[in-house]
């Protein structure tokens, strides 16, 4: 069960100041119309929601600003809840529980204006359908952040109690925006901001015919590395020969952002730079590992290699603060609405798919395994498969993402990445480190 993933990088910095806006749902109906015109390839996925409370934009220190009842089938189910109501701190607890109050109210303003409706159009019912579905989870959501005994958590609810927990970052060259950040996730990764903006640059994003596949990041002069099973999804192995095809119209693309506009001090984004991908470089002997490295274009503005840190395997076992850096794209098993809310960005009614974004969290109670395979709770959606994992203690990648466990269970569910030490051990074989 793999899970697409992709991230996005934050840089950010303190101190920052908090701007509150009305945030209206708008036309659920011209959204789907829009939605029904996408042609992304099916991705594995998992997805939070995003809040609707304050708009917050992170920057460097010279200029920061703010700016369903039923459980849904889908093929990965959500990621992990980066941390349990029982680990937070009576603080943290208290602003969890107040943002998510303050989305339930614009959710129940949005559904009042609908009912009262005469007459019904087919989209309207729609619309009322989907708002009435986002608000049963984010009720069962406050509950679970109120800790009340024997709140249900259903795959719905836990992915709008993750997403305020865990917000997804945008960025726009030097500029970071969500709309709210409860539990100070931003603070974590500003610490590092210079390390991990130039980790963000040397990430792209992985399409087939303009179609999001996943993430990649720069490993050698035109290598990238990547996860097995994204390289799947734009080659072909022929078991005869033992060699890999890429398909027409691979490419990958770095600094796909959005334009947060001249409001929000982003108005012209870091020009997008496209190259073909041109082969499989390096599979795993046996495929035993879910990495391979590809070989692409390059020029003069080509990205460097990210360097890869070892650390202990002990160290991956709790409380190691993470962020995971890619290129997010359009779940399949999210409602129109559900959409919008986790992925507008600032003054817009649409989602907004395929930009680089960074999200942040931790790592499970689980040892390393013997494959490699460490567990985080930091919030993936379709696209990251292959992102980076930072180590937020000094802004070193760390891992790579390569999976989404179900997180409807004991657990709440998982997500998992590759160590270090596996991924190093790869790029030596692969003769493109020592």
């Amino acid at each position: 069960m793999n899970a697409r993933n992709t991230l996005f990088f934050a840089a950010i910095a303190a101190p920052f100041c908090a701007a509150h806006a009305q945030f209206s749902i708008g036309s659920i109906a011209e959204e789907a119309t829009r939605i029904q015109g996408e042609r992304m390839r099916t991705l594995q996925q998992t997805v939070e929601r995003e809040s609707r409370a304050a708009r917050i934009v992170w920057r460097s220190p010279t200029n920061v600003q703010s700016g369903p009842t039923e459980l849904r089938s889908s093929d990965i189910p959500p990621v992990a809840l980066s941390k349990t109501v029982s680990r937070l701190s009576s603080a943290e607890q208290q602003r969890l529980i107040d943002t998510i109050f303050n989305e339930l109210k614009l959710l129940d303003a949005e559904l009042a204006k609908r009912v009262a409706i005469e007459p019904k159009t087919p989209e309207l019912e729609k619309e009322i359908s989907e708002l009435n579905e986002s608000i049963s989870a984010k009720r069962q959501a406050l509950d679970f952040a109120r800790a009340e005994p024997g709140s249900p958590m259903t795959n719905a609810a836990a992915e709008s109690f993750a997403a305020v927990a865990n917000p997804y970052f945008l960025i726009c060259s030097d500029t970071f925006w969500t709309k709210s950040d409860p539990l100070k996730w931003g603070d974590e990764i500003a610490k590092h901001r210079d390390r991990v903006l130039a980790i963000g640059r040397s990430v792209g994003m992985i399409e087939l015919k303009k179609s999001l596949i996943g993430t990649g990041f720069v490993v050698g002069k035109s290598h990238v590395m990547t996860n097995l099973h994204v390289v799947r999804d734009i080659a072909d192995y022929d078991e005869k020969t033992k060699v890999w095809a890429v398909r027409d119209s691979a490419t990958i693309t770095f600094d796909a952002e959005f334009e947060l506009g001249p409001s929000l001090n982003c108005a012209t984004p870091r020009p997008k730079r496209t190259y073909f991908i041109n082969a499989v470089y390096s599979t795993p002997k046996g495929m035993e590992d879910d990495i391979a490295i590809l070989l692409t274009a390059s020029d003069a503005h080509f990205p460097p290699p990210v360097e890869v840190s070892v650390r202990p395997a002990a160290s991956y076992k709790s409380n190691m603060l993470l962020a995971v850096l890619g290129y997010p794209g359009p779940p399949r098993d999210m409602t129109v609405a559900e959409r919008m809310e986790y992925f507008s960005g600032p003054q817009t009614r649409t989602a907004q798919f395929v930009y680089k974004r960074i999200s942040a969290g931790d790592t499970g109670d689980e040892l390393v395994t013997s494959d490699g395979k460490f567990v985080h709770k930091v919030n993936t959606a379709g696209g990251n498969s292959g992102s980076p994992i930072i180590d937020l203690a000094d802004g070193s990648v760390v891992g790579i993402h390569v999976e989404g466990m179900d997180r409807n269970n004991a657990v709440l569910g998982y997500n998992r990445g590759l160590t270090g030490e596996r991924v190093r051990a790869f790029l030596s074989k692969a003769g493109l480190i020592k």
